[in-house]
């Protein structure tokens, strides 16, 4: 229990350093485009979500975390779907969902660099890099974007900083059988923003989605206009903000994709899964009980046995006593020597003398004390002494 109260001590007191360390450090921004409405970092959509009730007054603005499939066909028309993402790439049934909701008399405003097939094959449109764009050149900080229609079209155009690549569209006009309207361009004349008519409904398609980041917005007033005259394409009505291609659906913002989207906890969490690991590793070795001191147990038979000795020779009992030593020594002898010691005689102390090896006279004077003990006389506490004497020195010539 010591070893692991101690690692978990060292664990608390890294996790308490780091704590420390995390409150007086600078806070780290966060460049990850995130296209969010939730989070003001830089690649965020915080400001321009903030933005639509100015653009779109007195219309409901909803945000959506579901896929289009399943809340599309609930819209019958009158609606704007705003789209802001790094990569837009519908599956089928999505692209199909919101063609269908264009068609429907819908508008579709999508703001991305990259789109997939099922985008293509609908509109012929494809994005593009600019391999003019030389991102290490001196001008490399800015991608001017600006508007085809001369009300709103700037002069010096619109620049937008932080290294951006610039993309733009293209036409392919074998699949291509909708109206098409450019509607901005980049520095190179390239159309970066345009308008497709389809059905009942418009499709929007910026190629360029971090001019509508909040870095962008804030670092020139004049980009918030931008922003502002581009989303101005779409009518005034109800507004669906899309945070699914972003952020996921609804259920799919569990307690750990909370953690891993903060630094600082997911730091936090990979330091306590670290310790966990650390405390397993040390800690999963089998560990023995500490095993408990027995002290054996005590033979007290010879204890007793005095005692019981004593007992007798106290109460001046010598004869009962003297009648039990020769019990105790013939039990041994028949152990020892496997001797019948029911007949105490000659032939049996002759025999003894031989088993055990002791002399015939001492053989005698115990045969002799013996007998005198099993005829029944009484026995004095000298001839006690003597029987004792006698048994003694046949023990001690056979080692017993």
């Amino acid at each position: 229990m010591g070893k692991a109260k101690s690692y978990l001590i060292f664990i608390g007191l890294l996790i308490v350093v780091f704590l420390i360390i995390q409150a007086i450090r600078p806070e780290l921004i966060n460049w990850q485009p995130t296209y969010s409405k939730i989070h003001k970092w830089p690649y965020g959509n915080y400001a321009l979500f903030r933005l639509l009730d100015n653009i779109f007054p007195e219309q409901p603005i909803t945000y959506s975390r579901q896929s289009p499939y399943i809340i599309l066909p609930e819209h019958d028309t009158g609606y704007n779907y705003i789209l802001i993402t790094e990569y837009f790439a519908p599956e089928e049934t999505e692209s199909q969902a919101f063609f269908d909701f264009i068609r429907r008399g819908n508008n579709l405003f999508v703001a991305a660099n990259n789109i997939n097939y099922h985008i293509y094959e609908e509109t012929g449109i494809e994005s593009n890099e600019d391999y003019n764009y030389n991102p290490l050149a001196d001008s490399a900080e800015t991608v001017i974007l600006n508007f085809k229609d001369p009300q709103l079209k700037s002069k010096e155009g619109y620049s937008f900083r932080r290294n951006q690549v610039s993309y733009y569209w293209t036409l392919d006009s074998a699949h291509y059988n909708s109206e098409l309207s450019i509607l901005g361009i980049n520095a190179n004349n390239q159309p970066n923003f345009i308008c497709i008519d389809i059905g009942a409904g418009h499709l929007f398609m910026h190629a360029n989605p971090k001019a509508f980041t909040n870095y962008n917005m804030i670092y020139d007033t004049l980009n918030n206009e931008y922003v502002s005259k581009a989303l101005s394409y779409l009518p005034v009505q109800p507004v669906i903000w899309d945070e699914y291609y972003n952020m996921g659906s609804e259920g799919a913002q569990t307690e750990i994709r909370y953690i891993l989207s903060s630094s600082s906890l997911k730091t936090a969490w990979f330091i306590l899964l670290f310790g966990i690991l650390l405390y397993m590793l040390f800690e999963s070795k089998r560990q023995q009980r500490i095993i408990p001191i027995i002290i054996p147990p005590v033979n007290s038979t010879l204890e007793f046995t005095h005692t019981i000795g004593r007992l007798y020779f106290q109460q001046k009992n010598h004869s009962n006593l003297a009648r039990k030593k020769v019990i105790y020594f013939l039990e041994s002898i028949r152990r020892r020597y496997n001797m019948d010691t029911r007949e105490i005689n000659n032939e049996f102390a002759q025999v003894l003398s031989e088993r055990s090896g002791v002399d015939e006279q001492t053989i005698q004077q115990l045969i002799t004390h013996l007998l005198r003990i099993q005829s029944g006389q009484p026995s004095s506490e000298k001839d006690l002494l003597s029987l004792s004497q006698i048994i003694d020195i046949f023990n001690i010539k056979t080692n017993a």
